[in-house]
């Protein structure tokens, strides 16, 4: 087998491949019918997915034929430094209640991972037309154009974004921590907006539109696109530990390195019921 490294990898050519794609899930959207349940739902929206994925397999594949990609089963929460080999991990319609609720600001994303880290990164935005890619040393652009994380210093004036998690995926335990984080962090910095795809929050973190981000979960692979774009940026991504997010810990935080120690000390708090 022939060895492709990450420089070898046309960023340009992914991301015409990833928008084009992304672009015919769009076309596809349908909004729920009037007394459609979630279970009725989310076999339509798991076909649409699927489609992306033969979509975008079929035209990288016939590029890269070494590349491998991960699958849709992987184990939640499995670190990505546990990733042998080198794969794509790609999430056609991340924000998927956006996506089928016809909201703006669902996104998808494609990173590739090298033993264990992630080296090129690509999260789209039909609605919007934005490309933010990322390569391992080269920095972060949108649509072309460098992009760098906040240099905000006070929190106090901070926009900060977060996912609240959806109460019947994750179980009560779970969900009240997530709101207690909410409530606290609402109340140190300026305003916290929940209100796009997870890796769409990464990226606008890296064009510095959002100050900072955190997510309690285990949604590594959700995150990996996102987490490169603002480390290629100048910012910082770990999880509540403050290990890098990709020894599969809990949570992810990302931003500006003083926003995210700031953070992390308060969230880790408040996730033990402690007061901040």
């Amino acid at each position: 087998m022939s060895v492709a490294i990450s420089s070898e990898i046309d960023l340009a050519f992914c991301g015409i491949a990833l928008r084009t794609v992304t672009e015919e899930l769009a076309r596809s959207a349908r909004r729920p019918g009037a007394d459609d349940t979630v279970r009725d739902i989310l076999p339509g929206l798991s076909g649409i997915a699927a489609r992306g994925r033969a979509l975008l397999t079929n035209i990288l594949d016939v590029r890269y034929p070494d590349v491998s990609w991960a699958s849709d089963e992987m184990e939640p929460g499995l670190p990505l430094n546990a990733i042998s080999e080198r794969c794509w991990i790609y999430d056609p319609i991340d924000g998927a209640y956006h996506y089928i609720q016809g909201l703006p600001l669902w996104s998808a994303s494609l990173a590739l991972v090298e033993n264990g880290e992630v080296v090129l990164a690509l999260v789209y935005d039909p609605s919007t037309n934005e490309m933010f890619t990322a390569r391992r040393g080269a920095g972060t652009t949108l649509n072309g154009q460098k992009m760098a994380v906040s240099d905000k210093r006070v929190l106090g004036s901070a926009v900060v974004g977060t996912g609240l998690p959806i109460h019947g995926h994750v179980g009560p335990s779970v969900h009240a921590t997530a709101v207690a984080q909410l409530a606290g962090v609402s109340r140190k910095v300026f305003v916290v907006r929940q209100m796009a795809s997870a890796s769409l929050h990464l990226a606008y973190v890296a064009a510095g539109r959002l100050d900072a981000y955190w997510e309690t979960g285990y949604d590594l692979h959700d995150w990996a696109a996102g987490a490169l774009l603002v480390r290629e940026a100048g910012g910082c991504v770990t999880d509540f530990a403050r290990q890098p997010f990709e020894q599969g810990g809990n949570g992810i935080l990302a931003g500006p390195e003083h926003f995210v120690d700031s953070l992390r000390k308060d969230i880790v708090a408040l996730s033990a019921g402690k007061p901040v």
